[in-house]
Parts: structure tokens; sequence; C-alpha cells
């Protein structure tokens, strides 16, 4: 479970690092544009997710169940799982939006990985009122 665990902090960090410190070099481009992260992350995701059901049964969807689940380790490594990989892909958006709205993407893909849709909403909220003026260039 430990090494799960440290594939789902690590890995992401790779993508987290590859935007923040190599923004423009061509394998930060193609590793935001492959889907393999999160196809790696949702795939490693089910494992966690059995195992919490397992734990837990089958709850019924209402908040003790909710608990129910989360409440082993199975269910905390799925909730770190959900975590990373959903603000990873704001992360990764964000970074490829920002190119496309010649924005500057960095401070908000520190806030993403910092403090999750709080980065997201500071960016939605910048790139909408960017939206009104029009997109600046399409970046490939």
């Amino acid at each position: 479970m430990d090494g799960l665990f440290n594939l789902f902090v690590i890995a992401p960090l790779l993508v987290w690092g590859a935007m923040l410190l190599f923004p423009r070099r061509s394998f930060t481009v193609h590793l935001v544009q492959s889907p393999w992260p999160f196809i790696v992350l949702g795939a490693a995701t089910a494992l966690p997710l059995i195992g919490a059901l397992t734990a837990s049964g089958l709850p019924g969807l209402t908040l003790a169940g909710v608990a129910a689940l989360l409440g082993s380790p199975w269910g905390a490594l799925l909730a770190v799982a959900d975590g990373v990989t959903l603000t990873l892909f704001a992360g990764v958006w964000i970074f490829r939006d920002a190119r496309y709205w010649a924005l500057p993407a960095a401070p908000f893909v520190i806030a993403t990985l910092l403090l999750g849709p709080l980065g997201l909403a500071a960016y939605l909220v910048v790139r909408w009122r960017k939206n009104r003026q029009g997109p600046v260039r399409v970046v490939n």
C-alpha cells in the first residue's frame, strides 16, 4: 500500500516539475498533451477503490456511507489518489489553456498545486476577464 501511496505522490510531481521548471521544452509540451499520466493514475486508482470497497462493504450514498468507505487505509489512499489526479488534471489544463490566452501559467499552476480548487478558481477569474478581450494567439 505504501508503494501505491508513493506512486500517487511522486509520479505527479514529475509533471508538476516539468511544467514549472521547463515550461517551454518540447518534452513538457508532449507530457502535458499526453493522456498517459492520467491513464496510469486512473488505472492505479482501481486498486484502492477495490480495497476500500472490500474493507467497508458497499456503503450507501450517505455521509455515513462515505465516512465508512474513507475510514480505512484503503479509503484514505483512494481519497489521495482522487485528489492528486484531479488536481494534476486542473494544473495541466491551466498550463495548456494559459498558453492559448497568453497568460502566465506558473502562478496559477503553483496555486493549484498548493491550494487545489482555489488556484483553479483564481485562474478562471483571470481568464474570464481576459476572455472579454478575445484570445491573443493560438499555440500548438
